[in-house]
């Protein structure tokens, strides 16, 4: 049985972009996942020793006689050659805490299993309602720095279990506001886009969603032609991206000229704070335009958006229920939107702020004097202590 397990982890070798040698070098602290590294690094304090465990395409090993032995127990024990390798390394750097950026992942279980009294630190990385399909594996996590109370109603409502949730907004937000970039109104409207290549015709979740989202631009188009307001995408890919010209053409095939954007490090970011309304389906960064204080309304009421992405799991829209009925878009109809989002427009700033402070609060719970990458420092210096 253990010939086959090691033929198995030869066949998934085949299959892997590279082998990645790791440092045999134990540390305090580990990053599960080298992509989303950077913006974890942020949060950890100068003084620690932080290893980086890539989790996606690459297969990490060490070169030690220790490392194979720990492989061979946690084969045995797991039974699949990716966890038992993932183990082991955890185990051969033998760390006080663990860190992710990838909080929908069911990872956290077999790493509990093994090291039961380390905590494990995962930071929400986008809106999460696709946890409420009732496929989706049930998720544990130990300490989960998330965007705010709304995401705690959705976890529990829906079955996952999580030990410690903490209210802290966006950390990529946070990382932006952190950078004290000015920015000066150049745009009416910035619709935020959520495009996405429409690789299977017949995913209904997927082409509701991208035709949906396509009525909904041109929807805001006529309103901005109509009241002559200047108008940008913040688009989804950038410049060199191979899907760049999809993204381009998807915009095209309506009859409005507008500013395109692509997407550059904190270049969505800036689109919004540049604009005095942002539109969306529902992406992150439409939740993260409402901590942040922009006005902004969200598309995630219209009907078919419900059904067919997020699977009508609530008697309420989770996503939606505790924004002001301005900022819900319930339908495609001209006459709806339009008379919200001139109502939006004419709020004084304090108005506003005052019109979405439960919904910021709820949402996106963001606080620009202490900043989301400041409190989950202080969590790894108190848990660290």
């Amino acid at each position: 049985m253990l010939r086959n397990r090691i033929n198995l982890l030869i066949q998934k070798v085949k299959r892997v972009k590279s082998i990645i040698v790791l440092s045999p070098t134990m540390c305090d602290i580990v990053i599960l996942d080298e992509m989303t590294s950077k913006d974890v690094k942020s949060c950890i304090p100068s003084n620690l020793v932080v290893n980086i465990l890539p989790i996606r395409d690459e297969l990490p090993v060490i070169k030690s006689i220790y490392f194979i032995v720990l492989f061979v127990v946690y084969l045995i024990k797991f039974k699949t050659p990716r966890m038992a390798l993932i183990i082991s390394i955890l185990k051969f750097w033998n760390p006080k805490l663990f860190i992710t950026f990838i909080d929908n992942s069911d990872l956290s279980i077999p790493i509990k299993s093994v090291f039961p009294t380390i905590n494990i630190l995962s930071i929400q990385n986008g809106n999460r309602h696709q946890i409420t399909n009732p496929k989706h594996p049930k998720l544990f996590l130990d300490h989960y720095f998330c965007f705010g109370e709304g995401v705690k109603d959705m976890f529990l409502s829906t079955g996952h279990n999580v030990r410690h949730f903490h209210y802290i907004g966006s950390l990529r937000a946070g990382l932006f506001l952190a950078k004290k970039i000015k920015q000066d109104e150049q745009f009416d409207l910035c619709f935020i886009s959520d495009f996405r290549l429409l690789i299977d015709p017949w995913d209904n979740k997927t082409l509701a969603s991208y035709k949906i989202s396509q009525l909904l631009f041109e929807v805001v188009t006529q309103f901005a032609e109509s009241n002559d307001l200047k108008i940008c995408v913040a688009m989804r890919q950038s410049e060199n991206s191979k899907g760049i010209n999809d993204e381009y053409d998807y915009y095209n095939t309506t009859r409005k000229c507008v500013i395109m954007l692509p997407h550059h490090e904190y270049s969505s970011y800036s689109a919004i704070q540049s604009s005095r309304l942002s539109i969306s389906m529902g992406s992150t960064l439409s939740y993260e335009a409402l901590g942040l204080g922009n006005r902004v309304m969200i598309g995630l009421d219209i009907a078919n958006m419900t059904s067919g992405v997020l699977l009508e799991q609530w008697d309420n829209n989770l996503m939606t229920f505790k924004l002001g009925e301005l900022q819900r878009i319930h339908s495609l109809d001209f006459t709806e939107f339009s008379i919200k989002a001139s109502k939006l427009l004419q709020m004084s700033d304090a108005e506003y702020m005052e019109y979405n402070k439960k919904s910021r609060k709820y949402y996106m719970n963001i606080h620009p004097t202490n900043l989301p990458q400041q409190i989950i420092k202080n969590k790894i210096k108190e848990f660290l202590a």
